[in-house]
């Protein structure tokens, strides 16, 4: 998960942005255009490729050259 957090999820995603709250743990927040909150996940549990496979999922686009992850990346816990 940590390796999502700091490897894929800004530089692979568009308009998505990390914020660091210490003690909380790590959620993945899901805003309309209009700024409004949809959803909020816990992401803890989750492995970087099932991150991956959700922010598709969600319908956030990649950045141009952003390519998948092949699931083989060790997966830190946070």
């Amino acid at each position: 998960m940590k390796n999502f957090i700091y490897g894929d999820f800004e530089s692979k995603f568009e308009r998505a942005v990390f914020k660091k709250i210490p003690g909380k743990a790590p959620e993945l927040i899901f805003y309309t255009q209009s700024g409004k909150e949809v959803e909020r996940l816990n992401i803890e549990k989750f492995s970087r490729e099932d991150l991956n496979t959700l922010m598709s999922a969600k319908g956030i686009p990649r950045k141009a050259g952003a390519g998948a992850t092949n699931g083989h990346e060790n997966d830190d816990e946070f």
